[in-house]
Order: C-alpha cells, then sequence, then structure tokens
C-alpha cells in the first residue's frame, strides 16, 4: 500500500489522521502526514487502517479493487498547493 491509497481510503471513510495516529498509537499526526506522502507504507498502517475501515488491506488485488470504487478527484481534493502564488 502507498501512502496515496492510504489518504484516499482514509478521506473516503471519513477518518481523520488523529483517529489512524490514535489507533498506531501516535499523540500527534506528524507520522500520517509523513506516511500519506511515502511511496512504501509499514505494515502497521495497513493492519490500523484495516481495522477501521473493516477490510483487509494486506492484498494488492483488494487495495487495487477498492481504489477503483473510490472518485477520482478524491486524491487531489483536498491537496493544498506547495507554494502560495505570488499572484
Amino acid at each position: 500500500m502507498t501512502g496515496f491509497e492510504l489518504r484516499c481510503i482514509r478521506i473516503f471513510n471519513q477518518i481523520s489522521q488523529y483517529q489512524l495516529a490514535e489507533e498506531l498509537g501516535y499523540s500527534t499526526t506528524d507520522p500520517i502526514y509523513k506516511a500519506e506522502r511515502a511511496e512504501f507504507l509499514p505494515h502497521k498502517f495497513v493492519k490500523a487502517i484495516s481495522k477501521l475501515v473493516g477490510i483487509d488491506f494486506s492484498n494488492q488485488k483488494t487495495i487495487d479493487d477498492y481504489m477503483k470504487k473510490l472518485p477520482k478527484e478524491l486524491g487531489t481534493k483536498y491537496l493544498k498547493p506547495r507554494y502560495p502564488s505570488l499572484f
């Protein structure tokens, strides 16, 4: 699972970064923020999102099938520009 997939699944299921951090035992959302920008996630993130959603995401085929069901604009809907426009 990639960070992008984690972010899309989390947002679609209305799970906050704080809820996911709490499930993983973190006191801040920084690890979630960093994980959502990573190419590869530790298995504990996959287990945590699986538990919160109720679907086992340990199989890549399951992740791919689930991602096909999500709206395409979901991944970019909440992204903020890295650098604000000067104009």
